[in-house]
């Protein structure tokens, strides 16, 4: 998706991947005695990548270079110096803060670094905060390919993908499940494995089939005004269900907020008798008239308003009778 041709990265991320982080350092030390200003405008150059920032942290400290860096790259060292700190203080400021400087070197952070994803522990954890920080205080949906980029090669790597899956689905964004349907259709079967495991609250996707895309596309077009955010994660329970359908809202044919805290609201007299009779009916008759009941509505909201008052026996056997290819 993102080109990684050695054409298109600066001087210093080419000289670290033909000669190596020792010679790279050591060539960039040189510089700065000789040059310091030459230095600078490498650390500088518009292709570099944030893990080649991250590899002269100490380099760029020891030569004196900050001052001469745009602002750009010294937020990014302060970004990365504070989560390094690892101290609640430092996050909480930068959570906080809500500056147009941290936000570029955030996405600059993530958009470059996501290449050398697993090059340190401490750059990896520099990336997932990054990712937080991007969604949690900047809502920025940009990021949502980067981050489902990293969590298909940690997955495929065997490394650890649950606090990074956990940030993806804290968008509380619907549309962002399309960018995990999208790995059903990878040729590599671990990505086919991953969507399944994250999609797992939708029906009829599993690892077996070869219609998954297609069913979730099937699913997310009939329920998409009723999807919202449960909260589940794999921190909590091993079969987490971060998304669900409401089936009360589909069968008033209301459409809910996304946020988990906000479901059916303001509704009627007639609208709560309505749903005090459904929740007492088993889950099969429950997703049989949200279903029929979202179909007709859409087909002919006039017939809609006349069988929702049906009685609800009445209701379960029209709906039985019509029901093939709607659920």
């Amino acid at each position: 998706m993102y080109s990684t041709d050695l054409n298109t990265i600066s001087y210093l991320d080419k000289l670290r991947l033909d000669e190596g982080i020792y010679i790279f350092r050591e060539t960039l030390r040189d510089l700065a005695e000789n040059d310091s200003e030459k230095a600078a405008n490498l650390i500088n150059e518009k292709n570099l990548r944030f893990s080649s920032l991250f590899l002269l942290k100490q380099e760029i400290e020891k030569n004196n270079l900050y001052s001469s860096l745009s602002i750009l790259r010294q937020t990014a060292l302060k970004v990365t110096e504070d989560i390094l700190g690892r101290t609640t203080d430092n996050i909480e400021q930068l959570s906080n803060k809500r500056t147009t400087d941290i936000h570029s070197a955030l996405i600059w952070i993530v958009q470059t670094g996501y290449y050398d994803d697993g090059l340190s522990d401490e750059f990896d954890e520099i990336l997932d905060l990054a990712c937080s920080l991007l969604i949690k205080t900047y809502r920025d949906k940009a990021v949502l390919p980067f981050i489902i980029n990293m969590i298909s090669t940690r997955y495929k790597n065997g490394r650890f993908i649950y606090d990074l899956v956990w940030v993806f689905f804290e968008l509380r964004d619907r549309e962002s499940l399309i960018l995990i349907a999208n790995l059903l259709n990878s040729a590599h079967q671990k990505d086919v494995e991953l969507a399944c495991k994250l999609l797992n609250f939708i029906p009829r996707i599993n690892t077996r089939s070869s219609t998954n895309y297609q069913c979730f596309i099937n699913w997310f077009n009939e329920n998409y005004n009723f999807i919202y955010y449960t909260g589940e994660s794999f921190n909590q329970t091993y079969n987490p269900k971060p998304y669900a359908v409401n089936i009360e809202a589909k069968y008033l044919c209301k459409a809910v907020p996304v946020d988990s805290e906000k479901r059916l609201l303001a509704l009627t007299k007639a609208e709560h008798k309505l749903i005090d009779r459904f929740k007492k009916l088993s889950s099969n008759d429950k997703i049989l008239l949200s279903s029929y009941s979202y179909f007709l509505y859409r087909q002919n909201p006039q017939l809609w308003k006349v069988w929702l008052h049906h009685p609800v026996t009445e209701q379960i056997n029209i709906a039985s009778s019509m029901s093939g290819g709607i659920l």
